[in-house]
């Protein structure tokens, strides 16, 4: 059978193929616009996977069905949006004022990846949402649009004059937050593309993200109500679409409670069961097996 993942990398990666460092932004979102709307469309379900620790922001997020789009900078990949640029580029000075270029929110394609369960769920005390992008309605954060697989490869193939960057970086902050006009967006045009490639160390992870650059935030401002442009600056955006959630092998109780106490709310409010699994270990292999709890 067809994986619909790896179809829809390998056509993101042909695209990029074909225009190799002058990829552009529209190149990209178009490949959301058409490509993965399309894939979306003609599956009975579209699920994608976000790992979550057992704290406060994550069960109220589960909650109000929210997603945080955190700052490149704050992401544990060192090379997280940093193009290829000049060894003057690359002082620790400007690297460090690149930390906002964009809001990214990370997902991947399975439920039980090891590695991800140990380094995202607080090795297996927190738990993981599936999301099913089929559910996803109409909504003005065009969130569908700024869904990517990420692609893996050696080497940063597109080019920055960082410094110019890092200048004009400085200057949408400014725009976004006193709501004033820049006229000259040149460098900041084709940023999105530095944010579907990293390196193959991360590959096991299989991942998707959701990308709003600087510049798409900015674009925003006459998009969005008021109170919706303050939370993509704030990086909170709705994402209704939760259709499971999977509980970790060493998930307290108290937790696992208001997960399943969560769930059964959700569900009575969309008029749709959202089911919930808790993990055990296998008698045999290192397999993590899940059971459903049945709730009210």
């Amino acid at each position: 059978m067809n994986n619909p993942y790896d179809s829809l990398r390998k056509q993101l990666k042909e695209r990029f193929e074909y225009w190799q460092s002058d990829i552009e932004d529209d190149d990209v979102l178009d490949f959301s616009a058409y490509d993965l709307k399309e894939a979306i469309e003609k599956s009975e379900h579209f699920y994608l996977y976000q790992y979550r620790r057992p704290d406060y922001y994550s069960i109220r997020n589960l909650e109000t069905q929210k997603i945080h789009l955190s700052s490149n900078g704050s992401l544990n990949d060192i090379y997280e949006g940093l193009p290829s640029g000049s060894s003057k580029d690359y002082e620790k000075e400007t690297v460090l004022k690149l930390y906002d270029l964009a809001l990214v929110s990370c997902f991947t394609e399975t439920h039980n990846n090891q590695l991800m369960w140990s380094h995202y769920a607080d090795s297996h005390k927190g738990f993981c949402v599936q999301y099913d992008l089929k559910l996803l309605q109409d909504e003005p954060f065009q969130i569908l649009k700024h869904t990517f697989p990420v692609m893996y490869s050696r080497a940063r193939k597109i080019f920055k004059n960082l410094e110019k960057l890092k200048d004009q970086l400085q200057e949408l902050r400014e725009a976004i937050e006193k709501d004033f006009i820049v006229d000259d967006l040149t460098d900041f045009d084709n940023v999105l593309p530095i944010f579907i490639n990293k390196s193959l160390d991360w590959e096991y992870e299989s991942e998707w993200r959701i990308v709003y650059t600087k510049k798409h935030i900015y674009d925003f401002y006459d998009i969005l109500q008021s109170d919706e442009y303050s939370l993509l600056k704030l990086g909170n955006i709705p994402f209704s679409c939760i259709s499971g959630v999977y509980i970790g092998v060493r998930t307290e109780k108290e937790i696992k409670d208001n997960i399943i106490e969560i769930c059964d709310r959700l569900s009575k409010k969309m008029n749709k069961r959202i089911p919930v699994y808790v993990a055990r270990l296998s008698n045999d292999s290192y397999d993590i097996l899940f059971d459903e709890i049945k709730y009210n």
